[in-house]
């Protein structure tokens, strides 16, 4: 973005059509943004709207309440759903499935860095586990 000094001797006309050349270097905030905007995503109609959008999602994140409610795709693999991650995942806290889990690789015993086995019939398990 260029700056924009406008000289004390300008004439409001020459002030005007500098101003207006704002427009075309920020874009339109009320066309919204381009590319791949997920449904729900809130839409602003000012740059104070948006930039208090920003830090309103950038605080949620930092203290742990961000809302991902906006997508609800299924997932059928590790690459689809509403939230797909490409590397690993740390979870502090429990977990909760709503759904069935899915998971190639070993189910591991973070205590003693052994696999853990299950019957075919389900499993159960008292200790933290690592999915991949």
């Amino acid at each position: 973005m260029a700056v924009h000094n406008i000289p004390a001797s300008s004439t409001f006309e020459e002030w005007r059509v500098d101003y207006n050349t704002l427009s075309s270097e920020i874009g339109d905030v009320a066309s919204g943004i381009t590319g791949s905007v997920p449904a729900g995503t809130p839409s602003y109609t000012s740059i104070i709207q948006a930039l208090e959008g920003v830090i309103s999602d950038v605080d949620s994140i930092v203290d742990g309440t961000y809302d991902l409610s906006y997508g609800t795709d299924s997932s059928t693999s590790p690459t689809t759903g509403a939230l797909v991650v490409s590397g690993g995942v740390g979870i502090g806290e429990n977990l909760n499935v709503a759904g069935n889990i899915g998971f190639s690789g070993n189910l591991i015993d973070l205590t003693t860095g052994t696999p853990v086995a299950f019957a075919d019939t389900g499993f159960s398990i008292a200790m933290s586990i690592a999915l991949s």
